[in-house]
């Protein structure tokens, strides 16, 4: 019942008021303290997030659902020009929550309201970005961001198309990709610049402790400290075009996977970049990808979409750190429904969760044993949302 109900509000379409109306995601620990990056004179916040609520999204907008109860607070609306809200992440705290409004922009329409926002509790949502750059095609410039591990500020990265196809027709010389990683204060949008450069900045990712931000793009993974200005510190050279960039919960080490030439692979590293090593690999469009650390910093699990018959296969694995023990655990054979998902940890380390052929959440043993079962997506999306990134 609880889960009909929340499909039936998320499919109940935009509500009437203003562009985002008022309101009624991976494992970071807050350090004990956060020397490195700057607190700013910012009012402390009421808590937004209330014990054990789940938040979703949809084309109704944001909502908070408390699992055990079923008791439904909007968040945050969506009407013209919002189309949909999408990715979103809860503050490490819990005072605020970070979302994606995506708008329609399939006749060439550059709406102002595609961005990210913010809603913090007693205040109306704002707006912190906007995507659009109305004199480029297409116009809306794609978007990396993550809270930080105590939740003052995001770290940002956005991409435009330079040089390219302008809305009037008109083409224009230097045509490439150009992008800048910052630091984004929810507070009031401020930016400050901590990297610009040539390539698209793909994925973002603080350290635990908060004190460094790697990140990946076309090429390589660097670090960088978000308070020294120091230049980013190249810690993976021409490894391809990265996808993904993961901090062990302990801080220690660094998963990413990435795609150059025909291949995909997933490699482990030290934090420093030292003992660079390949855990799984494949065909290009055929993963691995998507790795995500166990909550004790000790597997990895992973993804990979083989072609088979023509048409391709959804599998998960879980991986030793060092490479060893690999474990199946899903096969879908031939031809899985589009919208598989996962893996997920469970926050004990000991089942993980897939979406495959069904496209419903089941839950496995991590060791492989035993038979998978169901799950409430709620149970999963709780999972998910020990705070994190967008």
């Amino acid at each position: 019942m609880l889960v009909t109900t929340i499909l039936v509000l998320l499919a109940a379409g935009c509500d009437s008021g203003g562009a985002v109306g008022e309101g009624s995601v991976k494992d970071k620990v807050p350090p004990a303290e956060y020397p490195t990056v700057p607190q700013g004179n910012h009012p402390r916040l009421s808590r937004l997030r209330h014990d054990g609520e789940i938040a979703v999204a949809g084309t109704a907008g944001l909502f908070a659902i408390d699992p055990k109860t079923g008791q439904t607070r909007k968040l945050a609306g969506c009407s013209s020009p919002c189309e949909y809200v999408g990715g979103f992440a809860w503050s490490p705290d819990g005072t605020q929550i970070a979302y994606t409004v995506g708008t329609c922009v399939s006749n060439g329409a550059c709406e102002s309201a595609a961005g990210i926002w913010v809603k913090q509790a007693g205040e109306a949502p704002r707006q912190l970005t906007t995507r659009c750059n109305p004199t480029l095609m297409p116009p809306c410039a794609g978007e990396v961001w993550e809270w930080s591990p105590t939740g003052d500020l995001l770290a940002y990265s956005r991409t435009v198309e330079t040089g390219g196809l302008r809305a009037n027709g008109t083409c224009c010389s230097n045509q490439g990709r150009e992008s800048e990683l910052s630091l984004l204060d929810p507070s009031d949008g401020r930016l400050t610049a901590l990297t610009q450069g040539s390539g698209g900045i793909s994925a973002v990712d603080w350290s635990p402790d908060g004190a460094e931000i790697a990140f990946g793009d076309g090429s390589g993974i660097s670090v960088i400290s978000p308070v020294n200005g120091s230049y980013p510190r190249e810690i993976a050279r021409n490894v391809g075009s990265v996808d993904s960039v993961v901090w062990s919960p302990d801080g220690a080490q660094i998963a990413f996977d990435t795609f150059q030439g025909d291949s995909s692979r997933i490699y482990v590293m030290n934090a420093d970049g030292s003992a660079r090593r390949q855990l799984a690999d494949g065909a290009k469009f055929e993963g691995p990808g998507a790795p995500v650390w166990s909550p004790d910093s000790t597997r990895i699990a992973y993804v990979a979409t083989p072609g088979k018959q023509y048409a391709y296969g959804v599998q998960f694995f879980v991986v030793s750190a060092d490479g060893s023990k690999r474990t199946a655990i899903y096969d879908s054979g031939c031809c899985p429904n589009p919208y598989f998902d996962g893996p997920v940890w469970s926050p004990d380390g000991a089942q993980i969760a897939y979406k495959g052929v069904a496209a419903k959440w089941r839950v496995a043993r991590a060791d492989g044993a035993g038979r998978a079962s169901p799950v409430d997506n709620l149970v999963i999306e709780g999972w998910q949302q020990r705070p994190g990134r967008g």
